[in-house]
């Protein structure tokens, strides 16, 4: 299921919830599904794909990273997953300054495709964040508060509404520069 959900019984949490997808050269503007289920002890994974949160997480503890509940750990993977959107965000911030930089310089050439792709990108990455929010806002509000097992919902939840609003920003900004590079194409 390609779908985000977050499910909690009595002695079990689960659920899904998107992250950016690892390439060869790093992380992509695609998003792939992290499958989960927790218990006070375990956590076991799924996924089709390599994705940033996991293998973030999954390097952090090679190197000595110690996760001193299962909860801890699950929030460590999410906490990576949202640092991956953040650079991914500086990323695509540093590419609308490019574009920006050269409609100033009335060279529309090659910005058109690149605003499409960085539109398409921050339309879908909002759509998902709103989503997770929403999940973890449930999760911290009770309907699993039986099996939460100390999971930091209140700060993750701050930290997506912050991150959230700056992928809106982005969308927006992509979507002036795109208006304002049909316009100089018409001229």
């Amino acid at each position: 299921d390609e779908h985000q959900q977050l499910h909690a019984s009595d002695d079990c949490l689960y659920g899904v919830f998107p992250d950016l997808v690892c390439g060869l050269e790093g992380i992509t503007e695609e998003l792939g599904f992290l499958h989960f289920a927790m218990t006070e002890r375990l956590l076991i994974s799924g996924r089709r794909r390599a994705l940033s949160g996991i293998e973030t997480t999954r390097n952090a503890l090679r190197s000595g990273h110690k996760a001193p509940t299962v909860a801890a750990l699950l929030d460590t993977i999410v906490e990576h997953v949202v640092d991956a959107v953040d650079r991914f965000a500086d990323d695509v911030a540093r590419k609308l300054d490019r574009i920006e930089e050269k409609i100033l310089a009335e060279d529309v050439s090659e910005g058109g495709q690149m605003l499409v792709r960085i539109r398409r990108t921050t339309v879908r990455l909002h759509r998902q964040l709103v989503i997770l929010r929403s999940l973890i806002q449930r999760l911290g509000l009770g309907l699993g508060q039986k099996f939460a097992l100390g999971l930091a919902t209140k700060t993750l939840g701050q930290r997506l509404d912050w991150l959230d609003a700056e992928i809106v920003s982005l969308r927006d900004r992509a979507q002036l520069l795109q208006e304002e590079v049909t316009i100089k194409t018409a001229e």
